[in-house]
Formats: C-alpha cells, sequence, structure tokens
C-alpha cells in the first residue's frame, strides 16, 4: 500500500506510471510467471483513514478485473 497525502488523481496517475516502469523489466525477465499489479485510487477529506482504504480496495479489485480482460 502506498499513501500518499495531499495527493490528487493526476499525481496517483503519475506514481501508478512509474511504479509499472519501475516493474516492467522484472516482469518482462520472468514472463512464465504471471505476474501482476493491482492500483486502487481514493480520495476524501471527510472520511475515516479506514474508509478510504476500503474504497481503494473497491478500486484496486475492479482494477485487476479490468486488467485480466487485457
Amino acid at each position: 500500500m502506498v499513501v500518499l497525502p495531499g495527493a490528487d488523481y493526476d499525481d496517483f496517475i503519475k506514481v501508478k506510471s512509474r511504479i509499472i516502469e519501475f516493474f516492467k523489466p522484472t516482469a518482462d525477465q520472468y514472463k512464465a510467471i504471471d505476474l501482476s499489479i493491482g492500483f486502487g485510487f481514493s480520495q476524501s477529506q471527510d472520511l475515516p483513514l479506514d474508509d478510504i482504504i476500503k474504497i481503494a480496495d473497491l478500486d484496486l479489485y475492479k482494477d485487476k478485473k479490468i486488467d485480466q480482460t487485457r
């Protein structure tokens, strides 16, 4: 889990891209192993941290499900 206090969706996308690029050589090296990574995003100043994490977790599973169809 990566928490980015004060980050907006554009910041999330930039960090997500950097993480994907960082792990791409490893994934390319081990093509025989089905590696995956999921990302979830949630942002709120009104919700407790536990609720924000739950929302991001749901988004993560949605992201992984979309990735499986690619």
